[in-house]
C-alpha cells in the first residue's frame, strides 16, 4: 500500500508501455534504441570489471596496512564521503566508530567540505563514495572531484 511503491512502479510501467508503443508504430527504430542500450550497458559493465578481484584484494591490504600504521604512529585517520543519499555518509561515520572503538583517532566529513590543499598533510586518507543517478558523482563531492583532475595537481599529491 505504499505511495511510494506504487508511484515508481507506475513509472516503471509507463516507461514499458511507452517502449511497446515505439515497438508497434515503428519496429526498426525501437531494435535501434534496444541495440544502443546492449551497447550502453555492456560499456558499463565493462567500467565495472576494470578492477578484479586481485587488484580490490590489494586496496584492501592496502587499507589494512595504512591503519595499522596509523594505529602504530597515533596518526589521525580522515575519512571523507561523497553521498547523495545518505547511504555513503553512513557507512562513513560507521567506520569513523569503527576506528574509535579500536583506540585510533579519526575525523570524517563530506568531500567538498574538506579543503583539498589539505590532502598531502594527511597520513592516511580513505574515500567513500558512491554514484548517483546514471553514474555522477554526489553534489558534496564533484568540486573536490574537479580539482584532482586538475592537470596543475602536483604530482607530489599521489
Amino acid at each position: 500500500d505504499s505511495k511510494k511503491v506504487k508511484g515508481d512502479l507506475f513509472k516503471l510501467l509507463a516507461s514499458e508501455n511507452r517502449f511497446a508503443a515505439v515497438m508497434r508504430r515503428d519496429p526498426k527504430h525501437a531494435q535501434e534504441l534496444d541495440d544502443r542500450l546492449k551497447i550502453t550497458v555492456g560499456e558499463k559493465n565493462q567500467l565495472l570489471q576494470v578492477l578484479g578481484a586481485e587488484d580490490l584484494q590489494g586496496q584492501y591490504h592496502k587499507l589494512v596496512e595504512g591503519l595499522t600504521d596509523a594505529k602504530e604512529s597515533g596518526s589521525s585517520v580522515t575519512i571523507l564521503y561523497g553521498s547523495e543519499t545518505g547511504n555513503a555518509e553512513e557507512q562513513a561515520k560507521n567506520l569513523l566508530q569503527d576506528i574509535r572503538a579500536r583506540g585510533m583517532k579519526g575525523t570524517v566529513s563530506a568531500l567538498d567540505d574538506f579543503e583539498v590543499e589539505e590532502l598531502p598533510n594527511q597520513k592516511v586518507v580513505v574515500v567513500v563514495i558512491s554514484t548517483c543517478g546514471l553514474g555522477e558523482y554526489p553534489q558534496n563531492s564533484k568540486r573536490t572531484w574537479m580539482a584532482l583532475q586538475s592537470p596543475d595537481l602536483p604530482m607530489t599529491w599521489l
